[in-house]
């Protein structure tokens, strides 16, 4: 295994973008108007999956979808996971996994 010190696209210095909490609920015009200039410049970003969303009272799940304790998948929104797909292709995006769910007794966790 090579180890290789991080270099940014426009230098030396590195940049790391990482972006908690992708799940079933993100759009994908979210992510492009977030990074798109990031990804013009050569940034590949670094997106912490949630795979199984709850429905709990949290920012990351719409109103109408909270509380109901439910699993969602990101498996299940094709939409995003075509996006993402692609992104990985051309390699924009990595994805790390970011837990199971953020679920802790009904809070975030």
């Amino acid at each position: 295994m090579t180890i290789q010190p991080l270099l940014g696209p426009n230098g030396k210095i590195p940049i790391l973008i990482r972006d908690d909490d992708t799940n079933f609920f993100t759009k994908t015009e979210m992510l492009e108007s977030i990074y798109s200039k990031a990804w013009d410049e050569g940034f590949k970003v670094s997106l912490s999956v949630i795979p199984l969303q709850k429905g709990i009272d949290d920012i990351c799940v719409p109103p109408n979808k909270r509380k109901t304790g439910l699993s969602y998948s990101i498996q299940a929104n094709e939409t995003l996971i075509n996006y993402l797909k692609n992104k990985i292709h051309n390699g924009s995006v990595e994805i790390l996994q970011h837990g199971l769910h953020h679920s802790f007794n009904g809070h975030r966790g």
